[in-house]
């Protein structure tokens, strides 16, 4: 039992208490057989050590040691390969990155529990954050061993036309102008201009920073996990300035619908708490069907995407909390971008 639990991972060293890090724990401590999990530190170094005990007991079953950032399960993809066909690139598209799965998936978001129609691997290896720009273009976060970049992928085509080298981010948007801006765990928000791979821009000063967003004015907000705050970072700026919200908990997915309508996903609470455009308290709060919420998206159709970890992403229609869609199929979903984009 052990050895089939725990033969599946590459047991990876740890970048500190964020979301990757609860991941991580959270992942060791349901291979183990837990039905809890602690949020401490001492709890953490309790898991891994019994994780490694458990390895010793097994007769030599043992995880494969590797020298990336992240833990990864390695899943078999299965289904449609590809963007869906030439017919369908004309209606909406809901991409799903599964970080233990290796593969970004394509959905029709209008579909209630759809289907998969599609999966993009190339150049994909632990996915993270993933956005879309104004042109259909797709960005995917990876920070898998043997490919820490950012990897950009033209409308259709599922082979990267631009590999970005970065030290893994996380969270990942495009504004309006097409410059890139992806978040870093270190506590960093990082700027692409257009089609270059060195950052023109750094922003500093967070904890542990995880989903970020533009709204219609090009304003950057991140989501600092460890802080238990969201802030805005005015456009063309570097100064980061505190949200102010109300009701959040360890926040970690941020993404803006019509009206500049602000979603974010509290891993804390298992929440997602949905605010008017310049308020600060929430107008309503989302618990049915968010279990662990990663990251997040709003579609054309103002429908809001939650990503669930280790579980499912479900759809929302706005104003509503009950979810309309339930999609299934991906090992450990995190990052949600959906073409074409959401008018703000």
């Amino acid at each position: 039992m052990c050895e089939e639990s725990l033969s599946r991972y590459r047991l990876l060293p740890s970048k500190g208490p964020s979301p990757a890090e609860r991941k991580t724990r959270f992942i060791l401590f349901v291979a183990l057989g837990g039905n809890a999990m602690t949020e401490s530190l001492f709890g953490r170094a309790l898991i891994v050590i019994g994780a490694l005990a458990c390895v010793a007991g097994c007769g030599g079953g043992s995880p494969s040691v590797t020298p990336a950032g992240s833990l990864t399960r390695v899943v078999p993809v299965a289904g449609p390969r590809g963007w869906p066909d030439a017919a369908k690139l004309a209606k909406p598209i809901l991409f799903v990155s599964d970080l233990q799965g290796n593969v970004v998936r394509l959905y029709d978001p209008d579909t209630p529990n759809a289907p998969e129609e599609g999966s993009i691997t190339d150049g994909v290896m632990s996915p993270q954050g993933i956005a879309v720009d104004s042109h259909g273009a797709l960005y995917v976060s990876n920070v898998g061993y043997t490919e820490e970049a950012i990897t950009v992928y033209s409308p259709g085509q599922s082979k990267p036309r631009l590999t970005i080298p970065t030290s893994g981010y996380y969270g990942i948007t495009v504004d309006s102008k097409g410059e890139v801006f992806a978040t870093s765990e270190a506590g960093t928000v990082y700027g692409y201009k257009p089609g270059a791979k060195k950052p023109f821009e750094t922003i500093g000063g967070f904890d542990n920073l995880a989903g970020i967003a533009v709204d219609g004015k090009d304003n950057l907000w991140v989501a600092d996990d460890s802080a238990n705050k969201v802030y805005m970072i005015p456009a063309g700026t570097k100064t980061a300035k505190d949200a102010g919200l109300i009701g959040l908990h360890s926040p970690s997915g941020v993404s803006f619908g019509t009206g500049d309508t602000l979603y974010v996903g509290n891993f804390g609470s298992y929440n997602v708490t949905v605010y008017a455009a310049g308020s600060k308290k929430p107008s309503e709060t989302i618990t049915e069907g968010i279990t662990n919420p990663n990251l997040n998206g709003v579609t054309a159709a103002d429908y809001f995407f939650q990503a669930n970890q280790l579980g499912a992403v479900v759809g929302y229609k706005k104003g509503q909390r009950k979810p309309f869609s339930t999609i299934t199929g991906s090992a450990d979903p995190l990052g949600i971008a959906s073409s074409p984009l959401v008018k703000k």
